[in-house]
């Protein structure tokens, strides 16, 4: 028997393909104009409520877990013991396709009270709303596991 492709599915050539959403014959419900105007008013849906999301407290000195971030992240050289200035040329990219700039790097050992927890390579970006605890940055300190679940996350 002969195959025809459509859409990387393969069905035999003598099969007609029904849509799911318009129930019209000829294409599957992911190539449907129907299915195609929905998603696209929900990508720009999408995008508008995040543009409209602001960050109420600049100067929060809460740290962060972020499982995205390759770094560990202050906008506040006073947050760390010890910094040196940042002489490199990179830059932090963000989310929305800014890049950041990079002013100083240092450590800091009061991150947890009662803990000798150590956070090193800490970039101050001063345009950065949150401090961030990169997670891959700190199990690979550490050489531990960070466990999330719905009442926090544990190291």
């Amino acid at each position: 028997m002969t195959s025809a492709y459509s859409d990387n599915v393969k069905t035999p050539s003598n099969t007609t393909v029904y849509c799911q959403l318009c129930d019209k014959k000829g294409h599957l419900a992911k190539r449907c104009s129907i299915f195609l105007k929905l998603k696209k008013k929900k990508s720009a849906n999408i995008a508008e409520t995040f543009s409209a999301c602001t960050v109420q407290d600049f100067n929060n000195p809460e740290w962060f877990p972020d499982s995205g971030a390759i770094s560990h992240i202050t906008n506040n050289l006073d947050n760390l013991d010890v910094s040196i200035i940042y002489t490199s040329n990179e830059r932090v990219l963000i989310g929305n396709g800014q890049s950041l700039s990079i002013s100083h790097k240092g450590f800091v050992s009061n991150i947890v009270p009662q803990s000798s927890l150590v956070l090193s390579n800490i970039l101050v970006v001063s345009d950065i709303m949150k401090n961030l605890i990169s997670i891959s940055q700190l199990t690979k300190q550490l050489n531990c596991r960070v466990i999330f679940d719905s009442f926090g996350f544990a190291i």
